[in-house]
């Protein structure tokens, strides 16, 4: 078969003929893979017949076309009943789908060429527009074959016994921070991880203090930031390291032995493994699009997104934070690696008289909440004690919930787990 329109054809053919064709491609193709529109017609047919519990054969697909009055346009009852007659080998099927799947990819990809030869407006919106659309094709040309909880569980079992023999190291990302990790039990591939804050508590702080702890101990990071420039970044990674007050940083207002200081702390990041990314306005789909890069480059331990809402349109409308926060999921899903977002939350807190946050504090928090696995919240919880700071994990769908108490030094942006020592 050279002709993309015979694949289209066995693939129709041989679900008429077998209804495990059907169950065997239903999850992989769709009704706009296929070039012609009447056979568009006829597997959206087998779909709707599909859904309702009906059989799938070449008589009740030509009475749901009488039906949708769409006979005429797929060819009328006698092509349909010739669908059946020439098919090579029903087993083939999935072979003939991987081929439609894939014409309707080339098609794709030629009409974004032909559309990028007359773009207007400013380039690189037509670039963001453009890797949107290049991951959707990816993702949808992507076969997901389920397997059975045997095959699962033995999967789990294997890797739990490997890791108990020292075969292997656990998966989960440790800090070597005692009560974070006892709690969070480090932090693990595929999962989302909120930490949320009002603003200038020290969230972007804290997360950059776990990011350099992360890439200490051998993992690759990317942190995106959407709010703060590369140049404070690396000023409050230089003043954590160094104990050199930040504000001096910027101002080199330096004592006599600080300029060293400085120049150790300089060099302790040369070769940290840790990409700052802080370009602004992106969208979730740029930043997969990064994560995937560096992935390919080098390997990618985890990401970090300062901050979600920034990632998402700049209305921060309920739908835009929805799209987010699925994308972010999206991501750790499909890298297998932790993704921690920070996120903002809403004034409501200032108006309580407990300063304690609540999950419903979240800023549009209904699909942040369904699809986080771990969120924590930074706040002070004695406005007497400013440089003390707790960590309070609200939801964790794979372990404990709890609090760690940290000193936090704004000056040098340092944080310390009070009484970890104690355990």
């Amino acid at each position: 078969m050279d002709n993309p329109r015979d694949y289209e054809a066995a693939v129709l053919g041989a679900c008429l003929i077998e209804p495990a064709c059907f169950m065997a491609v239903a999850d992989y193709l769709q009704k706009e893979d296929f070039y012609s529109e009447g056979h568009r017609e006829i597997y959206a047919a087998m779909a709707d017949l599909w859904s309702i519990g009906e059989p799938v054969n070449d008589i009740t697909v030509t009475e749901e076309l009488k039906r949708k009055k769409k006979l005429s346009l797929a060819g009328g009852a006698s092509y349909i009943s010739d669908l059946t007659l020439e098919i090579p080998d029903v087993v083939g099927v999935e072979h003939y789908a991987d081929a439609v799947k894939k014409a309707a990819g080339r098609r794709t990809l030629q009409a974004l060429g032909t559309k990028l030869q007359h773009i207007e407006g400013d380039p690189a919106d037509a670039i963001s527009n453009t890797l949107r659309e290049l991951i959707d094709v990816a993702a949808s040309s992507m076969r997901s074959v389920p397997e059975t909880i045997g095959e699962h569980t033995a999967r789990v079992y294997k890797r739990t016994i490997a890791i108990h023999e020292k075969e292997i190291k656990p998966t989960s990302l440790l800090t070597g921070l005692p009560r974070f990790d006892r709690i969070t039990g480090g932090l693990k591939g595929s999962d989302l991880i909120i930490i949320g804050a009002r603003p200038s508590v020290g969230k972007s702080a804290f997360s950059l203090y776990l990011s350099k702890i992360l890439a200490e101990r051998g993992h690759r990071g990317l942190f995106v930031s959407l709010e703060m420039s590369s140049e404070q970044i690396a000023t409050r990674l230089l003043a954590a390291e160094s104990g050199v007050p930040y504000t001096r940083i910027q101002d080199g207002y330096l004592g006599k032995e600080e300029p060293d200081a400085l120049k150790a702390a300089h060099e302790k990041y040369v070769n940290l493994p840790l990409v700052i990314d802080d370009k602004a306005n992106q969208t979730v789909a740029d930043i997969q699009v990064k994560a995937r890069r560096e992935m390919a480059r080098g390997g990618l331990g985890f990401l970090v997104v300062d901050y979600l809402q920034l990632a998402a349109a700049e209305t921060s409308s309920f739908e835009s934070v929805t799209e987010v926060s699925k994308g972010l999921k999206g991501i750790a899903k499909d890298l297998d690696i932790p993704v921690i977002a920070l996120s903002q939350l809403s004034r409501m807190i200032e108006q309580r008289d407990s300063k304690k946050p609540m999950l419903s504090d979240l800023r549009q928090s209904g699909q942040i909440e369904q699809d986080a696995d771990l969120i924590a919240f930074l706040y002070v919880p004695d406005k007497r004690k400013k440089d003390e700071l707790c960590f309070l994990v609200e939801k964790h769908r794979n372990g404990e919930c709890g609090s760690i108490m940290y000193n936090f030094e704004k000056r040098t942006q340092r944080f310390e787990e009070i009484g970890a020592g104690d355990d």
